[in-house]
């Protein structure tokens, strides 16, 4: 379909070249913000330069072939939709403790177990967790082109940008306030998509019984994390951030308050 005069260009048609190197690099230009949390990451375990610059580097590369593959729909891998990979803040917490215990070895361990092939990758390697990417679903519901070649040119273009050691080194160097305002814009974009897709369709009391103990749970260990303090170490791995806790919490009891409609459909 057209993407112009308001028509959604479909998920398996190409734009033309020009448009779609356009789009890409608004894409690109994106997934760039999240790039904060590795800067982040490296300045709190106190990294050189060099290790700063090498974690940056091998998550663009990780978050690059990642984007690849969601959007090319292979046999066993790839989601076939314009969902970009970048820095996860899932598991920020989680390896910024690892590496706090036992440096970039421990981290990289903790990662091989996250979040599927991209983050295994990235934790092979060195480089932050990924995970796909709701600023860029939101942006493409912006532009209303929904193509997912634009996620495989936009993860070439992430993947080449990373063997340059310079430009990781520049953007190693971004400024606080920057990386404030990146991380609020992409907020916005993260949490009223999350509101659209829960109020996409018709509420009923289950959902309201789900969503608000995931996130009761969820703020609960950002604002009173002394409840978990003598719970055993195995409860406590998954209550130390809201967004990981929250979202298991949620995916849960989905599940239990939808046991009965399972039964229904065996019947």
């Amino acid at each position: 379909m057209n993407g112009r005069k308001g028509q959604v260009r479909g998920v398996n048609d190409v734009p033309p070249p020009r448009r779609l190197l356009l789009l890409s690099i608004q894409h690109v230009l994106l997934m760039f913000m999240s790039l904060g949390l590795p800067i982040i990451f490296a300045s709190q375990i106190n990294a050189s330069p060099d290790v700063t610059t090498s974690v940056i580097s091998f998550s663009m590369l990780a978050a690059g072939i990642g984007s690849i593959l969601q959007s090319l729909r292979l046999r066993f891998i790839g989601s076939g939709y314009l969902c970009p990979s970048v820095c996860g803040p899932s598991y920020f917490s989680l390896s910024l403790s690892a590496a706090w215990v036992g440096g970039i070895p421990l981290m990289r361990g903790m990662i091989i177990i996250a979040d599927g092939f991209s983050t295994a990758l990235a934790g092979f390697m060195g480089g932050m967790a990924v995970d796909t990417s709701s600023s860029n679903i939101g942006l493409a519901g912006s532009t209303k082109v929904l193509s997912r070649w634009i996620a495989t040119v936009a993860g070439i273009i992430f993947c080449l940008l990373a063997f340059f050691p310079r430009f990781t080194a520049v953007i190693s160097q971004m400024p606080k306030p920057v990386l404030g305002a990146s991380f609020i814009f992409a907020g916005c974009f993260m949490i009223i998509t999350g509101f659209r897709e829960m109020f996409n369709e018709e509420w009923e009391p289950r959902r309201t019984f789900v969503v608000g103990i995931a996130l009761f749970m969820g703020l609960s260990t950002a604002f009173l994390p002394e409840l978990y303090a003598r719970a055993p170490h195995f409860i406590q791995s998954f209550f130390t951030d809201p967004l990981p806790t929250a979202t298991i919490i949620a995916v849960v009891m989905n599940q239990i308050v939808n046991l009965d409609s399972v039964f229904k459909r065996k019947r």
